[in-house]
């Protein structure tokens, strides 16, 4: 189970305890606003002011304007196709 926060990142949950992740880990901004996990498995994350970031498991990744993202504020994530 995944849980976003208001400017205190993003918490994983399995079923005994919790693990957080924050902009220190990687993730694009503490405040994470959607959660959602594609079919590979990866989890996706909109943040407010980082753009999106998405984590394997192993690190994070974040995409932005910088890479063509159309705003930094992202409320949603959903997989196409």
């Amino acid at each position: 189970m995944w849980l976003g926060t208001e400017g205190g990142g993003v918490s994983c949950y399995d079923g005994a305890r919790f693990t957080t992740y924050t902009a220190e880990d990687g993730l694009g901004n503490n405040t994470v606003q959607a959660i959602g996990v594609d079919h590979r498995g990866e989890v996706w994350f909109g943040t407010w002011g980082g753009g999106v970031s998405s984590y394997t498991g192993a690190r994070f990744a974040n995409l932005t304007v910088a890479e063509g993202l159309a705003g930094n504020n992202a409320w949603a994530t959903g997989e196409d196709g």
